[in-house]
């Protein structure tokens, strides 16, 4: 009889045994570890430089000048910055011409301000590509280090033009040459590592809020400003020398001016604050990013990938 909760002949299995009970089916989303993160994204790390090449190359293709542009910026910014800190200030570079000790001082910054630019806006320009592709989340912000070094290698070519000259006009070698060019190198190691561990905080929290894009730019501005890059530390003031040492950029900075122009130098301290702010910053932003890497792909695009700088 109905109701009364007894199994029919129908409905038992063959051999008049019951049917067994379904097992229940939970989906819960992908979240891969941090060692796995890392894994796959250095087994697809030939992308980075293809999705750097991709964002240039979309950059400039609807300017009239087109590919000049990538020399154009960055000389119309030193000029300015020469004009005012150089010519009307009159900074003192202990001895160094300025504009090649300005040069030398951008390109070490350009590697950290590069990189936290570009790894903070990565979502908004790789995110549409990056699913598609299907490529593990971290490879995202990665890709700002192709972008960072086409920068870093344009100032660096301006750069090693004015050496040229000032060696020319000075008959002596404007740069050094020796052993002290591994303190260069490890000032550029030193920045990046930096930049990556920032712009991993950054570039999730981007792709979750638009705030962190909107205030990125002053934040950028105001970091330059503090850090030894238009200016030696030794002409600071006394009181404001404490700036050049709890701020964490100013270590990979003064190593490359040391490294190359034998001006300035980081002291323990600066070294120190570098050390502890990577130390807190990368393994944590690796953390985060992982954690919620399931919906970073598909946070709202706020902005389209192809909107400029």
């Amino acid at each position: 009889m109905a109701g009364t909760g007894t199994i029919s002949d129908a409905e038992r299995a063959p051999g008049g045994e019951l049917p067994a009970a379904q097992d229940e089916v939970v989906v819960r989303e992908h979240r891969p570890t941090m060692r796995g993160m890392v894994a796959d994204t250095w087994h697809h790390r030939r992308l980075i430089l293809r999705l750097g090449i991709r964002h240039v190359v979309k950059g400039f293709s609807g300017t009239r000048i087109g590919a000049p542009w990538l020399v154009l910026r960055p000389l119309l910014s030193i000029f300015g910055m020469a004009l005012i800190f150089g010519s009307v200030l009159r900074v003192p570079t202990n001895g160094i011409p300025y504009l090649l000790f300005l040069l030398v001082g951008m390109t070490g910054w350009l590697v950290i301000e590069r990189m936290v630019f570009w790894s903070t806006r990565s979502f908004d320009i790789y995110r549409k590509v990056a699913g598609r592709l299907e490529v593990p989340v971290l490879l995202v912000p990665f890709a700002a280090m192709a972008l960072m070094l086409m920068e870093v290698t344009i100032m660096s070519g301006i750069a090693a033009c004015t050496v040229v000259y000032y060696t020319i006009t000075e008959g002596a070698l404007a740069i050094n040459t020796g052993p002290t060019v591994v303190l260069a190198v490890v000032g550029y190691v030193l920045g990046f590592v930096l930049a990556l561990s920032v712009g991993l905080w950054l570039a999730t929290l981007n792709a979750l809020a638009r705030d962190v894009r909107l205030v990125l730019r002053y934040f950028l501005q105001i970091w330059l400003f503090v850090t030894p890059v238009f200016y030696a530390v030794d002409s600071l003031p006394d009181r404001w020398r404490f700036i050049a040492t709890i701020n964490p950029a100013a270590a990979p900075v003064e190593l490359v001016k040391s490294g190359l122009l034998d001006v300035g130098g980081a002291t323990a301290s600066q070294l120190a604050v570098t050390f502890a702010a990577i130390v807190l910053l990368l393994p944590t932003g690796l953390w985060f990013l992982t954690r919620l890497s399931p919906t970073l792909l598909r946070a709202p695009a706020y902005i389209d990938e192809e909107e400029e700088e």
